[in-house]
């Protein structure tokens, strides 16, 4: 079977990817999907960094604004619904252009993994109960598991006992399914980490400026925020001050220097992977650089 061609342009947060995945996209006449486990809320719109009003009319744009923060996304969510979004545009002759910054999504949607519904949990047991329940049906699983982590030992006891395979098992053969894609992977980032690092420091000072925390206090004080949307930067640095526990300034210096950490977390998951190439900022490339790379060259060619 013939692999469905796509562009994956990934890279730690504040880099361009946005700007440079809907001048892409104007030029091959196609759509973007977010991978971006955050950007899919209605209600978060400075803390994410969305692409703006203007620029959503530009390009067509998926999976940008299509929940409540009162609901969770996860992984498989957003399999689910790329996947059906990508065979569209290949029935239209599109290639679909993958944005964001949500390394884990990226991977699992390219490399095609196969997920089965997580069964609901048990009632609460002791950690050691657990560990030795887990032992006898499923060693493999327990010995990768710490005998403290209770979530992880209720998650593989359910699954062994729900799907008769073990959690590691569904695991690698899920590693080792066949991708369905034929992706082109761009790396956006800056070779000076310092340089990027101002630019996280200049965007949480823009994002103030723009309204944040008015934003992040509407969304405490109207929703029961569901645990995905809690996870996103900006708003569980900003609770505390909105609950009087510590000053603005401290937040703010939080909020920096979390952003700069997840930052750090991207930019080590995607430099593993080999097959991409990279553009770095602080090199001064252009759009049209960009455009005659060998890499996208061989995207344009049908």
């Amino acid at each position: 079977m013939k692999k469905i061609k796509v562009i994956a342009i990934f890279g730690p947060t504040a880099t361009g990817k946005s700007a440079l995945a809907i001048n892409l996209a104007k030029i091959l006449k196609s759509e973007i999907i977010s991978a971006d486990s955050i950007q899919i809320y209605k209600e978060f719109n400075i803390c994410t960094a969305k692409p703006t009003n203007q620029e959503l009319s530009q390009v067509k744009h998926h999976l940008i604004n299509c929940l409540p923060v009162t609901e969770d996304y996860s992984v498989m969510h957003f399999c689910q619904k790329a996947k059906l979004i990508i065979e569209n545009l290949n029935l239209q002759k599109k290639i679909p252009i993958i944005v964001g910054g949500t390394g884990f999504y990226i991977d699992a949607l390219i490399r095609n993994y196969q997920f089965v519904t997580a069964p609901a949990q048990r009632s609460n047991c002791s950690s050691d109960v657990l560990f030795d329940n887990l032992q006898k049906i499923d060693p493999s699983s327990a010995a990768s598991i710490c005998k403290n982590d209770i979530k992880r030992l209720q998650r593989a006891l359910d699954f062994y006992e729900s799907f008769g395979i073990s959690i590691t098992s569904q695991a690698a053969k899920t590693l080792s399914s066949e991708s369905i894609y034929d992706a082109i992977r761009i790396g956006v980032n800056y070779i000076d980490r310092k340089k990027l690092y101002k630019k996280i420091d200049e965007r949480v000072e823009k994002m103030l400026e723009s309204g944040l925390i008015n934003e992040i206090k509407f969304v405490k004080d109207n929703f029961n925020v569901s645990k995905t949307a809690r996870m996103a930067i900006g708003y569980k640095e900003l609770i505390p001050f909105l609950e009087g526990k510590i000053s603005l300034s401290q937040a703010v210096a939080e909020l920096k220097m979390k952003t700069r950490r997840y930052a750090k977390r991207q930019i080590t998951w995607f430099k593993r992977e080999p097959n991409t190439k990279w553009f770095y900022q602080d090199r001064n490339f252009t759009f049209e650089d960009f455009l005659k790379h060998e890499v996208l060259l061989e995207s344009i060619v049908p």
